[in-house]
């Protein structure tokens, strides 16, 4: 083996070493990103820069059901349940086989009737 070709065997080896897989739960992703420091501002009750981090998230990531999820439920806190119901529909749409995110989607929706029933 020539020098330059052992050269490049230890630095590919060398980067190997640095790589670590990303920890299940942790964020994957610009959209993943966003979407976890959304959350972030959701706690912390700075609702409307969460949702500016969502729409961004769904700019990149349009078919993500968790993000139209948390806009349906922020909207849904806020009093606006037409925008609330569209979106809850859209995540329910995207859930696919994600049966906590389909359920969740459902009982977003089923409250959004009660408080329509109700009112």
């Amino acid at each position: 083996m020539t020098r330059i070709s052992l050269l490049i065997v230890v630095l590919l080896l060398n980067g190997c070493a640095l790589y670590s897989p990303p920890k299940q739960g942790e964020p994957v992703g610009p959209a993943e990103i966003l979407l976890a420091q959304a959350q972030d501002k959701t706690a912390a009750g700075e609702s409307e820069q969460a949702v500016a981090l969502i729409e961004r998230a769904l700019r990149l990531e349009p078919r993500k059901a968790e993000g139209w999820l948390a806009l349906a439920q922020l909207h849904f806190d806020a009093g606006d349940l037409r925008r609330a119901e569209q979106f809850a529909r859209r995540a329910l749409q995207f859930a696919g086989a994600d049966k906590r995110l389909a359920g969740e989607s459902r009982a977003l929706l089923e409250r959004i009737r009660a408080v329509r029933e109700a009112g």
